[in-house]
């Protein structure tokens, strides 16, 4: 088994664990007669409560998205225009940097929007030169050096 997988059942069993020990505290502070009156009432609350539990570590335990993802590029065309991966913040009109990764350094070479967004997933964004510069060339020979950030240079 994945190792998610026994973390859950480790905590089930703890929670369990602590709502069995609970409840064995109550039997011996209220005494034999309560807990046989109330059994099924205090097995119901002990179900609810080790269900609350288990959600509360779910809850607790569930990792931070880490940012935006940041889509690949797939291809790059002649005219500029790129066509890239799909990303949860993509939709149509949505502007966008490119950016080109030099080492360290990420140099903005021009700006985006999406067009189009394909039947297979794939999203087309025209690109518009900042200052004139030539940058389709740099973009064609380093494609997966391609950085496409939400937001534009203003």
């Amino acid at each position: 088994m994945r190792q998610s997988t026994w973390g859950w059942i480790v905590a089930v069993g703890v929670c369990v664990g602590l709502v069995a020990g609970v409840v064995a505290m109550i039997a011996l502070f209220a005494g034999d007669k309560w807990f046989q009156v109330n059994k099924h009432l205090t097995l119901a609350h002990a179900i609810y409560w080790v269900i609350i539990l288990f959600l509360l570590y779910i809850i607790s335990t569930k990792p931070e998205p880490s940012g935006l993802p940041l889509p690949k590029v797939k291809l790059v065309r002649d005219n500029g225009h790129i066509l890239i991966e799909n990303s949860n913040w993509l939709s149509v009109g949505t502007m966008c940097a490119i950016y080109l990764l030099e080492g360290d350094f990420e140099v903005l070479q021009c700006t985006g929007q999406v067009i189009n967004i394909q039947e297979d997933g794939l999203v087309q964004v025209i690109t518009q030169p900042i200052n004139g510069n030539n940058y389709v060339q740099q973009l064609k020979e380093n494609k997966d050096a391609i950085l496409v950030k939400p937001g534009v240079k203003t």
